[in-house]
């Protein structure tokens, strides 16, 4: 039994970053990375800390190719289902890399500190940031 649930729990995961790796791929936006902000509504404390604090810099978001999506549940419930955003969890951010997958999940206001600090640990990001200084 639990080598079925097992099996099961990474058969949806694997699924959900497919379908993740194939809609940012997909995206209209091209090649970037995404921060999803979930609120179970606008009134949130949490999500607009986080609101807040993304539009704090824009000039690094843009830097680093990183486009902000807010989802509340009211408006967005496939959205919510698609990222596997529980009924329980009343916030949740998720960055997705530009490979597609999902790098971190909180359920706490994630400070621009620590997003960039994990961004800029990414071989990726790594890497154009030394293909910027090499084109100076």
């Amino acid at each position: 039994m639990e080598e079925e649930q097992k099996r099961n729990l990474e058969e949806e995961s694997r699924r959900v970053r497919e379908e993740l790796a194939e809609e940012t791929h997909d995206d209209r936006h091209g090649n970037k990375r995404y921060v999803l902000i979930f609120a179970e509504d606008e009134k949130n404390e949490k999500y607009e800390r986080q609101r807040k604090e993304f539009g704090s810099d824009e000039a690094g978001l843009i830097d680093r190719d990183l486009e902000v999506k807010s989802f509340i549940r009211s408006e967005s419930k496939k959205e919510f289902e698609k990222r596997n955003v529980s009924k329980d969890e009343q916030f949740t951010v998720i960055l997705v890399g530009k490979d597609g997958t999902e790098k971190v999940r909180k359920n706490e206001v994630y400070e621009l500190k620590d997003l960039y600090q994990t961004i800029d640990a990414m071989p990726m990001r790594r890497k154009e940031v030394e293909r910027k200084h090499e084109s100076k």
